[in-house]
């Protein structure tokens, strides 16, 4: 065989091996391919509303416990009354504020220290187990003592005060937030007509 030969013969099977890598996918191996995507998105979308609607609860959660925690803080650093007002309803404003002249009420020209607005979709109302501290003007709310006190619950500075959250798929996050210390607890229905810090009984 020539040199010219064996060039000959390298040149035609280095083209068939690019012809074959060339050659693309059969339909068999794309019908695999869907199929295995078709299969990842029917675990995952499910999951991922899931997630969303955990996500969604919990953030509401965290606005409350951020509110009481920044309450307590306040009322201790400025040594006057803080006030957290809790009204019921759905798309709820949470509002902090110094209150200046004792009287428990939001008056014009008191410094709001914090204020956020419950989503939309959220609705919150008074416990009515665990029963908030009436404010002076009748609404519910928890109040901050300059000594850092907290008061929560309908009995004083003992008990819980809480309030539940509900969203459109109803499920329930009950927050209780102590008297004294101002220790908040996030619970939900255990199913058998208990509460558990366990928050896994959700509805989606």
């Amino acid at each position: 065989m020539t040199a010219m030969d064996t060039s000959l013969q390298g040149t035609y099977a280095g083209g068939a091996a690019r012809r074959g890598a060339q050659r693309g996918y059969t339909l068999i191996e794309i019908l695999v391919v869907v199929t295995l995507i078709g299969i990842i998105l029917v675990i995952a979308i499910p999951n991922m509303r899931r997630a969303r609607v955990r996500a969604h609860m919990l953030e509401q959660v965290r606005t409350l416990r951020q509110g009481v925690a920044l309450g307590r803080i306040n009322a201790i650093r400025a040594g006057t009354p803080v006030v957290l007002g809790l009204a019921a309803g759905t798309g709820t404003v949470f509002r902090l504020w110094e209150d200046s002249n004792g009287n428990e009420a939001y008056d014009d020209g008191e410094r709001i220290v914090w204020e956020r607005q419950l989503a939309g979709d959220i609705t919150i109302a008074e416990d009515s187990t665990r029963r908030l501290h009436t404010l002076a003007d009748g609404s519910k709310g928890v109040l901050f003592r300059r000594d850092g006190v907290v008061l929560a619950s309908a009995a004083g500075d003992v008990g819980y005060g809480a309030v539940t959250l509900t969203d459109g798929n109803s499920n329930v996050v009950r927050v209780s937030i102590a008297s004294g210390t101002g220790t908040v607890i996030v619970e939900m229905p255990d199913g058998s007509g208990g509460w558990t810090t366990e928050l896994r009984h959700w509805r989606y």
